[in-house]
């Protein structure tokens, strides 16, 4: 195996949106880091609000941290936009993306090396486990809607996303139009970065230890979040996959998607009556599919830019 160098340093990327609490809880998080011994942190704060509501909090923490604090203004909403000001900053032998309603157990980035330095991979990813309010739904509780899928650790991976992800520097470099603008203000922007860095042969691993927790707010416990949400990554999805394809594969694609989009239909009034979770699990399907449909004439819900 690959031996880390004798010195290593990490930018840590976070772009944030009108969450100066969270984000401060994330830098105190960041704070508590156990480090291997050869490796230093340093964290990229990139403001995507016109007023620069971070701005304040990044001084103020800055006065106690123990690692160098870069700040950044993107005064156009664009989270993809955000994201490369991001990079365009980073200056070390690794970047660690971590999103700003989130916080890292103290372990986490040691964590990502271990598993990076083991399985001599370019980029490690790990879990995000969600925080729900005490008063959240019946239905999100018991339909675990807001668990993402996990996996053993050192599963190899195809792809990958921003909320917990560590990446070799070099992978990185040699790409053009890294976060695309054009997902910035729906969503997927980092689903299309990670698929065309793993289309550059990079090695992509999972880390089940590397832990962030991600708070979920109460906007984003509705029916409507999740119907917009499932709409967006059909639609994101879409986007992304069809790139390449002949008519005849795109052809193929829209009659397997409006079959399924049919079949959802159907069935939505009869899994309604069997419960709510089941009725919303199918909603997804409907909302999915017609937005992989939509793709095809650019209807895009603008979720960044509510």
């Amino acid at each position: 195996m690959p031996e880390l160098p004798e010195t290593s340093t990490v930018d840590v990327c976070i772009a944030t949106y009108k969450r100066p609490v969270l984000l401060l809880e994330l830098l105190e998080s960041l704070e508590k880091q156990k480090l291997p011994p050869e490796v230093t942190l340093r964290a990229i704060v990139v403001d995507n609000d016109a007023a620069g509501s971070a701005q304040e909090v990044v001084a103020g923490f800055k006065n106690k941290a123990s690692f160098p604090i870069t700040y950044d203004h993107e005064t156009v909403q664009n989270i993809s936009l955000a994201r490369n000001r991001c990079l365009s900053h980073v200056s070390g032998d690794y970047i660690a993306f971590i999103d700003d309603d989130e916080r890292a157990d103290e372990n986490w980035l040691a964590e990502l090396f271990s598993a990076m330095h083991r399985y001599s991979a370019d980029a490690v990813f790990g879990p995000v486990l969600p925080v729900l309010p005490d008063n959240a739904p019946s239905w999100a509780v018991q339909g675990r809607f807001y668990e993402r899928p996990r996996y053993s650790s050192g599963t190899f991976l195809k792809d990958g996303f921003t909320n917990n992800a560590l990446v070799k520097v070099s992978s990185v470099r040699g790409m053009t139009n890294l976060f695309d603008p054009k997902f910035g203000i729906i969503k997927g922007e980092d689903y299309d970065f990670f698929g065309r860095m793993f289309s550059m042969q990079n090695t992509y691993v999972w880390c089940d230890t590397a832990l962030v927790h991600e708070t979920v707010p109460p906007d984003r416990l509705t029916i409507k979040y999740w119907n917009c949400r499932c709409y967006n990554l059909g639609v994101a999805f879409a986007t992304i996959n069809q790139r390449n394809q002949n008519i005849g594969a795109k052809l193929m694609r829209i009659g397997y998607r409006t079959t399924l989009l049919v079949t959802a239909l159907v069935a939505l009034p009869f899994s309604w009556a069997l419960s709510r979770c089941w009725g919303i699990r199918v909603l997804q399907k409907v909302c999915s599919n017609y937005g992989q449909l939509s793709a095809l004439r650019k209807c895009w819900y603008k979720r960044y830019a509510q």
